[in-house]
């Protein structure tokens, strides 16, 4: 019995190193998070003087088409030099009445006077816009309107339904 019961844990441990081998080699070549490039174009983009936002790439997540209910990756650098503070967030600008327009954690980052990089991801959530915008650090701690945005895509006429 003993001997069945070392063989059977044998096995296991096996089984299952086979499996961390499998996942990691997946995660190592992106099959398991799977990014797709995205083209993209400057249709729009207005910087107040001292202030730049460049995209390096977009990637759709785990899907290959642009529709409601995929995530991008936008991915790029900003030079901030208008003022001191400021959030960069990526946002849809659109007539449609559902879906939120100023953007969650993860789509926003809290940016300071200089230069840096951003990773910024979003749900889609309705048609219109998308684009990178900054949003100005007020005195009262809020953050004002966009002074610069960069829209860079524009999916219409989806109908689908965000999951």
């Amino acid at each position: 019995m003993v001997a069945t019961a070392d063989a059977v844990a044998t096995s296991q441990r096996s089984q299952n190193m086979k499996k961390v081998t499998i996942i990691s080699l997946l995660i190592a070549t992106g099959l398991l998070n799977a990014k797709i490039p995205l083209e993209f174009t400057e249709i729009e983009y207005v910087a107040k003087h001292l202030d730049r936002i460049k995209i390096e790439e977009v990637n759709l997540i785990e899907t290959d088409e642009l529709k409601i209910g995929s995530v991008i990756e936008v991915i790029g650098s900003y030079e901030l030099g208008s003022t001191q503070n400021a959030l960069l967030g990526l946002s849809i600008t659109s007539t449609e009445k559902n879906g939120q327009h100023y953007p969650k954690k993860e789509e926003q980052k809290k940016i300071e006077k200089g230069s840096g990089d951003f990773r910024l991801l979003r749900k889609i959530d309705r048609n219109g816009g998308i684009h990178l915008s900054i949003y100005p650090l007020a005195e009262s701690g809020n953050y004002e309107q966009s002074t610069s945005r960069l829209y860079f895509l524009e999916l219409k006429n989806d109908s689908n339904q965000s999951e």
